[in-house]
């Protein structure tokens, strides 16, 4: 009977033995009735920083490495450390062996001589995929080290049935609002980011409308091809030459989102997205039954026109489903943009009155429209050099660039379509406000809106300070 115990208590012995080899944690730490480590086969991602406190980083791997961690009692907790198999350096060579993961030295002869190489903490070490072990055992488990999480991701949906292009009132489309509509149908996981800081960018064509059809431009679109692009259109540089694309319009388009990442997550992209970009429908106008324009006349039988103006008004309150922001002006439009037309002809003799309605088209003007620098870059003894306070005037007047037509400038009212995008040489600035300070700079200008357009224009100018004050000497 003695014996059959004996050989019971040695079995319960051996079991405790190979359960403390397997979890690398000594037997004497168990309490009677606490649960035992059990070890992961891998961890799936962890964040492991540099700067990371050793507790901190321990607590880590056991939270991820541990799968009952909750169930060990304080002191199986506090018994837990980690080794970790990485590669040490000596001058040029290198030794792979099992330390602490807060940093250890092996030994390896080089050339018949023994030699000490310094490993790393883990903390210290490479993202990447690490063997890791409790403390003086050897059951192994895989670490993923990582900056940051890289399972973001980011889509579109719900976009089957198009997005609606916006308009602005002068016909051109809002790329801002446009923005907004898009980024209404996009999804991000697992986080819900930031909405401001997601890119959306088109593929797009090179954009030489202004010069006409020829097959040398046909060659070059070619041979640029298409680029991803931002919605409101942008330039890529080809063969050492900033090339303008194509602002996006309504129809099917290719679309891609990007997301730049935050402190726990990379950035990510989308696939491609099919997008149908709907245009806006033809005018809500309705008109309701007319019967005729009265046509009033004064005593000399010449048309009153006050009158006629009076009737037109009139014809106009039967048009149904006006907009609220729908502007209403008697003449001919004069600037660019998308009209609804009303037409109105007088009753004559021979023919009674006449009314119709349209749509009205009418272009930017392109055609020898320029961007030129503006004169006062070069009025002085350097080119493309002006001092503080004619940097400062031309900041209050918007106009380091010009358009000219025909060699001749516009009016002052064009300077409000042209847009900048400044980058210092040599200092920190990258803004769309024109800079004052002393220094050497790059200005790329496009026109966007209003109703001209022109090659964007790309060059670099000097601010220097201003010219000290004469000073006469007393007599």
């Amino acid at each position: 009977m003695k014996k059959y115990n004996l050989k019971r208590f040695l079995a319960s012995l051996l079991a405790v033995l190979m359960l403390a080899s397997v979890t690398g944690v000594s037997p004497a730490v168990f309490a009677e009735g606490s649960a035992t480590p059990e070890l992961k086969a891998s961890s799936g991602e962890v964040i492991i920083r540099s700067g990371m406190d050793d507790a901190l980083v321990t607590e880590t791997l056991n939270k991820a490495l541990i799968s009952n961690y909750d169930q060990l009692d304080d002191t199986t907790k506090a018994s837990l450390q980690w080794e970790y198999k990485c590669d040490g350096t000596w001058a040029a060579s290198t030794n792979t062996a099992w330390g602490a993961i807060t940093g250890f030295t092996s030994e390896r002869k080089v050339l018949g001589v023994k030699h000490t190489f310094s490993h790393p903490a883990l903390k210290e070490n490479s993202d990447g995929n690490y063997q890791v072990r409790l403390a003086g055992k050897t059951a192994e488990a895989t670490l993923v080290k990582v900056d940051k999480y890289s399972g973001a991701s980011i889509a579109l949906t719900d976009y089957e049935n198009g997005i609606k292009v916006p308009y602005n009132n002068d016909g051109s489309i809002n790329y801002a609002q446009l923005k907004e509509r898009i980024l209404n149908k996009v999804v991000t996981n697992p986080v819900d980011v930031d909405r401001s800081s997601i890119t959306i960018e088109y593929l797009a064509s090179p954009d030489f409308s202004k010069f006409g059809e020829n097959t040398v431009l046909d060659k070059i679109t070619e041979l640029a091809g298409t680029e991803w692009t931002p919605i409101e259109g942008g330039s890529h540089e080809f063969i050492g030459k900033p090339v303008p694309y194509f602002a996006m319009t309504a129809g099917e388009n290719k679309i891609k989102l990007s997301w730049g990442g935050n402190d726990t997550y990379k950035g990510c992209s989308s696939d491609e997205f099919p997008v149908n970009f709907l245009d806006r429908e033809p005018a809500p106008l309705q008109r309701n039954d007319v019967s005729e324009i009265g046509i009033v006349y004064n005593d000399d039988l010449n048309i009153d026109k006050i009158e006629v103006i009076k009737n037109i008004l009139n014809i106009l309150k039967t048009f149904d489903n006006i907009s609220d922001n729908t502007v209403i002006a008697i003449g001919t439009p004069a600037h660019a943009g998308v009209y609804q037309a009303i037409a109105v002809s007088p009753e004559t003799k021979n023919y009674e009155a006449g009314k119709g309605t349209g749509s009205l088209i009418i272009l930017k003007n392109w055609k020898d429209v320029m961007l030129e620098k503006n004169p006062v870059l070069n009025s002085g003894d350097k080119a493309n050099t002006i001092n503080v306070s004619q940097a400062e005037a031309l900041k209050g007047g918007n106009d380091l660039c010009i358009l000219t037509k025909d060699g001749e400038a516009l009016n002052s009212a064009s300077a409000g379509s042209i847009h900048y995008w400044f980058t210092g040489v040599g200092k920190i600035y990258a803004k769309s406000t024109m800079p004052t300070a002393p220094g050497k700079y790059i200005v790329t200008a496009t026109v966007r809106g209003g109703d001209f357009f022109a090659m964007p224009k790309t060059f670099v100018f000097t601010i220097v300070p201003d010219p000290a004050p004469e000073v006469t000497p007393e007599t």
